[in-house]
Protein backbone atom coordinates (compact mmCIF):
# COMPACT_ATOMS: atom_id res chain seq x y z
CA UNK A 1 0.00 0.00 0.00
CA UNK A 2 1.32 3.47 -1.20
CA UNK A 3 1.39 6.69 1.67
CA UNK A 4 -1.47 8.60 -0.79
CA UNK A 5 -3.74 4.93 -0.48
CA UNK A 6 -2.58 4.81 3.61
CA UNK A 7 -3.60 8.49 4.24
CA UNK A 8 -6.81 8.35 2.65
CA UNK A 9 -8.00 5.23 4.20
CA UNK A 10 -6.70 6.92 7.73
CA UNK A 11 -8.67 9.88 6.53
CA UNK A 12 -11.49 7.60 5.57
CA UNK A 13 -11.64 5.91 8.71
CA UNK A 14 -11.14 9.39 11.02
CA UNK A 15 -14.28 10.72 8.98
CA UNK A 16 -16.33 7.66 9.16
CA UNK A 17 -15.46 7.69 13.35
CA UNK A 18 -16.66 11.15 13.82
CA UNK A 19 -19.94 10.79 11.49
CA UNK A 20 -21.12 7.80 13.63
CA UNK A 21 -19.94 8.68 17.29
CA UNK A 22 -22.35 7.00 19.46
CA UNK A 23 -25.56 9.10 20.38
CA UNK A 24 -25.25 9.40 24.44
CA UNK A 25 -27.57 7.24 26.61
CA UNK A 26 -30.29 8.21 28.60
CA UNK A 27 -29.18 7.25 31.97
CA UNK A 28 -25.92 9.37 31.25
CA UNK A 29 -27.93 12.30 30.42
CA UNK A 30 -29.95 12.06 33.15
CA UNK A 31 -26.61 11.91 35.73
CA UNK A 32 -25.57 15.05 34.54
CA UNK A 33 -29.13 17.30 34.35
CA UNK A 34 -29.28 15.68 37.82
CA UNK A 35 -25.79 17.79 38.44
CA UNK A 36 -25.62 20.83 36.34
CA UNK A 37 -28.94 22.67 38.12
CA UNK A 38 -31.00 22.01 34.78
CA UNK A 39 -33.99 20.58 37.09
CA UNK A 40 -33.45 23.78 39.72
CA UNK A 41 -33.20 26.55 37.22
CA UNK A 42 -36.50 25.45 35.80
CA UNK A 43 -37.89 25.13 38.84
CA UNK A 44 -37.12 28.13 39.95
CA UNK A 45 -38.66 29.97 36.89
CA UNK A 46 -41.66 28.57 37.20
CA UNK A 47 -41.50 29.31 40.94
CA UNK A 48 -41.46 33.46 39.88
CA UNK A 49 -44.34 32.67 37.17
CA UNK A 50 -47.02 34.03 38.98
CA UNK A 51 -45.58 36.91 40.35
CA UNK A 52 -44.39 38.09 37.05
CA UNK A 53 -47.56 37.07 35.59
CA UNK A 54 -49.76 39.23 37.82
CA UNK A 55 -47.98 42.22 37.86
CA UNK A 56 -48.00 42.24 33.74
CA UNK A 57 -51.81 41.64 34.04
CA UNK A 58 -52.22 44.43 36.70
CA UNK A 59 -50.21 46.73 34.42
CA UNK A 60 -52.27 45.88 31.48
CA UNK A 61 -55.59 46.31 33.21
CA UNK A 62 -54.14 49.86 34.72
CA UNK A 63 -53.05 50.68 31.26
CA UNK A 64 -56.80 49.70 30.29
CA UNK A 65 -58.56 51.91 33.38
CA UNK A 66 -55.95 54.86 32.77
CA UNK A 67 -56.08 54.11 36.27
CA UNK A 68 -56.24 51.91 39.26
CA UNK A 69 -57.22 48.71 39.79
CA UNK A 70 -61.18 47.90 40.85
CA UNK A 71 -61.74 45.44 43.58
CA UNK A 72 -63.46 43.44 41.24
CA UNK A 73 -60.44 43.48 38.80
CA UNK A 74 -58.34 42.44 41.48
CA UNK A 75 -60.28 39.62 42.26
CA UNK A 76 -60.74 38.27 38.87
CA UNK A 77 -57.12 38.17 38.68
CA UNK A 78 -56.15 36.40 42.24
CA UNK A 79 -58.67 34.26 41.25
CA UNK A 80 -57.26 33.06 37.57
CA UNK A 81 -53.50 33.50 38.40
CA UNK A 82 -53.08 30.59 40.65
CA UNK A 83 -55.24 28.29 37.88
CA UNK A 84 -52.46 29.83 35.41
CA UNK A 85 -49.68 28.90 37.75
CA UNK A 86 -51.46 25.75 38.00
CA UNK A 87 -51.44 25.16 33.99
CA UNK A 88 -47.46 26.24 33.59
CA UNK A 89 -46.51 24.12 36.54
CA UNK A 90 -48.05 20.70 35.13
CA UNK A 91 -47.05 21.71 32.04
CA UNK A 92 -43.42 22.34 32.51
CA UNK A 93 -42.50 20.86 35.61
CA UNK A 94 -39.68 18.74 35.80
CA UNK A 95 -41.37 15.68 35.18
CA UNK A 96 -42.54 16.40 31.72
CA UNK A 97 -39.38 19.23 30.98
CA UNK A 98 -37.23 16.11 31.69
CA UNK A 99 -37.79 14.05 28.48
CA UNK A 100 -37.57 17.30 26.39
CA UNK A 101 -34.24 17.66 27.86
CA UNK A 102 -32.83 14.11 27.55
CA UNK A 103 -33.96 14.54 23.59
CA UNK A 104 -32.21 17.68 23.37
CA UNK A 105 -29.00 16.68 24.65
CA UNK A 106 -28.86 13.17 22.75
CA UNK A 107 -29.38 15.28 19.33
CA UNK A 108 -26.40 17.63 20.72
CA UNK A 109 -24.03 15.87 22.15
CA UNK A 110 -21.90 12.66 21.74
CA UNK A 111 -21.68 10.32 24.69
CA UNK A 112 -17.59 11.10 24.89
CA UNK A 113 -18.91 14.65 25.46
CA UNK A 114 -21.56 13.85 27.95
CA UNK A 115 -18.70 11.97 29.76
CA UNK A 116 -16.74 15.16 29.70
CA UNK A 117 -19.21 17.55 31.01
CA UNK A 118 -19.97 14.69 33.59
CA UNK A 119 -16.20 15.19 34.56
CA UNK A 120 -16.59 18.83 34.40
CA UNK A 121 -19.40 19.04 36.78
CA UNK A 122 -17.88 16.57 39.40
CA UNK A 123 -15.17 19.88 39.59
CA UNK A 124 -16.21 22.21 42.64
CA UNK A 125 -14.50 24.88 41.05
CA UNK A 126 -16.07 24.48 37.22
CA UNK A 127 -19.79 24.18 39.08
CA UNK A 128 -18.79 27.40 41.41
CA UNK A 129 -18.05 29.27 37.88
CA UNK A 130 -20.75 27.81 35.93
CA UNK A 131 -22.75 29.53 38.99
CA UNK A 132 -21.37 32.71 38.30
CA UNK A 133 -22.26 32.77 34.65
CA UNK A 134 -25.96 31.71 35.64
CA UNK A 135 -25.91 35.12 37.65
CA UNK A 136 -24.32 36.77 34.98
CA UNK A 137 -26.94 35.92 32.29
CA UNK A 138 -29.72 36.60 34.73
CA UNK A 139 -28.33 40.16 35.73
CA UNK A 140 -27.85 40.29 31.50
CA UNK A 141 -31.01 39.85 31.05
CA UNK A 142 -32.50 42.44 33.89
CA UNK A 143 -30.04 44.91 32.09
CA UNK A 144 -31.62 44.49 29.30
CA UNK A 145 -35.61 44.36 30.44
CA UNK A 146 -34.90 47.82 32.69
CA UNK A 147 -33.65 48.86 29.25
CA UNK A 148 -37.51 47.89 27.28
CA UNK A 149 -39.89 50.95 28.71
CA UNK A 150 -37.47 53.44 27.58
CA UNK A 151 -36.98 51.77 24.11
CA UNK A 152 -40.80 50.99 24.03
CA UNK A 153 -41.35 54.69 24.70
CA UNK A 154 -39.13 55.77 21.75
CA UNK A 155 -40.70 53.50 19.39
CA UNK A 156 -44.19 53.76 19.94
CA UNK A 157 -44.15 56.93 17.79
CA UNK A 158 -42.08 55.74 14.87
CA UNK A 159 -44.81 52.75 14.86
CA UNK A 160 -47.94 55.06 15.14
CA UNK A 161 -46.65 57.11 12.41
CA UNK A 162 -45.63 54.43 10.18
CA UNK A 163 -49.48 52.69 10.88
CA UNK A 164 -50.90 56.04 9.77
CA UNK A 165 -48.99 57.09 7.16
CA UNK A 166 -49.60 53.03 5.74
CA UNK A 167 -53.44 53.94 6.61
CA UNK A 168 -53.46 56.92 4.39
CA UNK A 169 -51.62 55.57 1.56
CA UNK A 170 -53.92 52.77 0.04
Amino acid sequence: MNTRTFLALTALTLLSLTAFAAPPSAASIEAILSTNGSQQSLESTLAGVEGRMRQEINKAIFTHNNGPITPAQKLAVDKAAPQVTKVMQTEMGWDKMKLAYTKIYQDSLTQEEVNRLAALYKDPSYMALMQKMVDINIKSAQAIQAKLPIIQQKIEPILEKAVQEALQTK
